[in-house]
């Protein structure tokens, strides 16, 4: 594993580098590595590059312009709340979909794959989970399938009903027969808040068989500030290409700055605030094990 990077143009200037480190730092900390051996790693190479910036000779104003991390804030896991018992995963039905990456299917018993447990016909249970948004997203969608059938909630409201009645079974999942082999999508942006959200499933027990659901949210920011001009008289804009590389996995981060104008240091605030939209729960998920593989070769 390593961090490769290629600088045109370095600077020095305490808050300017101490504000590089920062952000870097904080990348690390997004992708689940600030408790890990694979951190300690990361970390030290981050250290390398921060002397590096100590000995150039440009002041300049930090400005991260493009952060390029998938964003899955909100996985079934295992960590949601329930009406009932106790959240936990479960091995799929074969007739299932399968887990949206990183995720897992979700009971209150070992209601998949092998059946040892049966919720009798016309149990309903909430699975139910909180999360935070610094400012709104530029687009949002929840995908899930469920056995037998779901309800979506977001914030109190319905945003989509249980599915209705064909014949025995139902139009996501049949009664009998589990037939959950699709995720169903939904784009839930005018349900969304900026603080706290609360995302609820109502899953529907209508045939006395296999019991389950699966889901994931997935947010999109797109209001990065367009690059920086040069201001009159203050020179040409310089940047820095940092590539984390997790064997394979590219995480570029494409960070530019120019000299200090109160425009400049505005958006530097902006910015820092936008750190803070960046979840990367999937990503945590997928690239530890691949992370540490990368650092025993």
């Amino acid at each position: 594993m390593k961090i490769e990077t290629n600088v045109s143009v370095t600077f020095e200037g305490r808050e300017e580098v101490d504000f590089l480190y920062t952000m870097a730092t904080k990348t690390l900390e997004r992708l689940c590595y600030a408790n890990t051996i694979e951190g300690a790693a990361l970390r030290e190479k981050v250290n390398d590059f921060r002397q590096a910036l100590e000995k150039s000779t440009r002041v300049g104003v930090l400005l991260l312009c493009a952060l390029a991390l998938p964003a899955a804030p909100l996985l079934s896991d295992g960590d949601e709340t329930t009406s009932v018992g106790t959240v936990q995963t479960i091995t799929p039905h074969p007739s299932w979909a399968a887990p949206i990456g990183g995720s897992s299917w979700i009971s209150i018993a070992q209601t998949g794959w092998p059946l040892l447990t049966w919720l009798p016909s016309g149990t309903v249970v909430s699975f139910s989970e909180v999360f935070t948004l610094a400012s709104m997203p530029s687009s949002a969608t929840v995908s899930w399938a469920a056995d037998d059938s779901a309800s979506l909630w977001l914030n109190g409201s319905l945003v989509v009903a249980e599915a209705p009645m064909v014949g025995n079974g139902y139009s996501t999942c049949s009664d009998f027969a589990p037939t959950c082999r699709q995720h169903t999508s939904v784009d839930v942006l005018p349900w969304l808040l900026a603080g706290d959200n609360v995302i609820r499933f109502d899953v529907a027990q209508r045939g006395g068989w296999s019991f389950g659901l699966n889901y994931a949210v997935e947010l999109t920011w797109l209001d990065d500030p367009p690059l920086p001009t040069p201001e009159p008289g203050t020179g040409l804009v310089v940047g820095v290409l940092v590539m984390v590389i997790f064997s394979g996995l590219y995480i570029p981060i494409i960070m530019y700055w120019k000299s200090a104008t109160e425009k400049a240091r505005q958006r530097v605030k902006s910015l820092r605030y936008t750190l803070e939209h960046i979840s990367t729960h999937s990503l945590c998920m997928e690239t530890r094990t691949v992370a540490r593989k990368a650092l025993e070769e």
